[in-house]
């Protein structure tokens, strides 16, 4: 049978997937090889769609022509939160394991996607597309307050900053802005020569975009992320006792962050410059 349409339907308020996790389904799909593939969400994630370079089309969820898309689908990626309605649909909280924890169930996406799609070889979609209008060093350093365990110390950023500027005067550092709305977030990323970031929505648009990344990371991860070559990545030597056995939510404000080498960060940028 041949596979024509794909829908990914997605919508902001109804779903316990972040925005990173939506981006690392996407690195996916495409090893499911359909001829097109549209968006259907609402309004707030259409700068996602806008970004992907294999959406064809996308539509606001629940107008009539998203339901005409629906369908006629051959299949629906669903990243609703609840039990879908759709004929030929994937929930794919649904093939997680049944747990409260999502974020623990995301560490293998890829891999879990790829097992029940049964694709032995897959591969990790990068749009084709490169744009670099500008040329500067981005800082994607903020993170949700619900995820503060995440956090590299605004110090060491600054510290980081300085480094660099006496060592590099012509290069131009970026910060990300706490007002920077989701297009804003994807436009800077996509101008930007080398990303600087903590696990999360930045480290996977700059993926995305196949840009030179040096991922930060502590008591959280995502397995695919070695499969990201332009990717270099930097853990923490110093995660506390309980983050050494397992990711615990509940320990939002634990200083495993603080335990990278702000002078490691430093000598793998200049690698990359």
């Amino acid at each position: 049978m041949k596979k024509n349409n794909l829908i990914i339907l997605a919508h902001s308020k109804y779903s316990n997937f972040g925005l990173g996790d939506y981006l690392r389904i996407l690195t996916f799909v495409p090893n499911l090889k359909f001829k097109n593939y549209f968006w259907i969400s609402d309004k707030k994630l259409f700068p996602i769609a806008n970004n992907c370079d294999f959406i064809v089309s996308k539509y606001k969820i629940g107008t009539k022509i998203a339901k005409k898309k629906i369908a006629k689908s051959d299949l629906v990626i669903d990243l609703y939160n609840k039990k879908t309605k759709f004929k030929n649909s994937v929930l794919i909280n649904s093939i997680l394991k049944k747990t409260k924890n999502i974020k623990i169930n995301t560490l293998d996406i890829c891999e879990i996607l790829s097992k029940y799609f049964e694709i032995k070889n897959y591969k990790l979609f990068t749009n084709k597309k490169k744009k670099n209008k500008k040329n500067f060093i981005f800082f994607n350093w903020i993170v949700p307050l619900d995820w503060r365990m995440k956090e590299y110390p605004l110090s060491k950023w600054k510290l980081l900053e300085k480094t660099i500027s006496d060592h590099y005067p012509n290069s131009k550092i970026i910060w990300q802005k706490t007002s920077d709305n989701l297009s804003q977030l994807f436009k800077r990323i996509e101008n930007s020569k080398i990303i600087i970031s903590t696990v999360g929505l930045g480290s996977h648009i700059a993926m995305l975009f196949n840009k030179k990344t040096i991922l930060l990371c502590g008591p959280t991860y995502f397995n695919e992320v070695k499969d990201f070559k332009n990717t270099k990545i930097i853990k923490s030597l110093n995660l506390c006792k309980i983050h050494k056995k397992k990711l615990n939510l509940k320990l939002n404000k634990c200083k495993c962050m603080s335990g990278i080498d702000n002078k490691k960060i430093f000598f793998t940028l200049k690698k990359m410059l």
